[in-house]
């Protein structure tokens, strides 16, 4: 039996224990805490706030960090350091690469490769949270933003 202690027609606590009071009366299992009681015992669901800026926001940014999930912060703090070395070796082989230089041996691979694919990979990330962003500025641009936001359909 599930109970709820209401006030002012809102469903303010559910429990499933018994009510400590009589205040409490049987609800649906489907109530809870912020439903409106309406006459003859229906319960309504409370109205769902319309998604915010904020929301989708932090929707493009849980989807640009899942992109690099996989990686330390300690080593994608790295990262400029990466490419700014790749860069420069990339147009002068004498180029200084303190960081790229024990990565490729510790790969087995030459700092040219390594450069290489560090430049692929910040291509690929850029391209990547690029079409990430372009969909949230989509969704920013809509008046109202869809409810339904998050859903995989607005997003790459």
């Amino acid at each position: 039996m599930k109970t709820a202690l209401i006030v002012d027609n809102i469903v303010t606590v559910v429990s499933f224990v018994e009510p400590p009071s009589d205040e409490w009366i049987e609800v649906p299992d489907h109530v809870l805490p912020g439903y409106r009681r309406l006459p003859d015992d229906i319960f309504e669901a409370p109205p769902v706030e319309p998604p915010t800026i904020a929301d989708v926001r932090g929707e493009a940014g849980r989807r640009a960090e899942a992109l690099v999930a996989e990686y330390l912060v300690c080593e994608r703090e790295t990262w400029p350091v990466q490419i700014q070395e790749a860069e420069a070796y990339l147009v002068d082989q004498t180029a200084a690469t303190p960081f790229l230089t024990p990565r490729a041996a510790g790969r087995g691979v030459t700092v040219a490769e390594l450069a290489t694919t560090v430049i692929a990979k910040r291509d690929a990330l850029a391209a990547a949270t690029g079409a990430i962003y372009g969909a949230m500025d989509v969704l920013l641009a809509m008046d109202p933003i869809p409810a339904d936001f998050a859903d995989d359909s607005h997003w790459p």
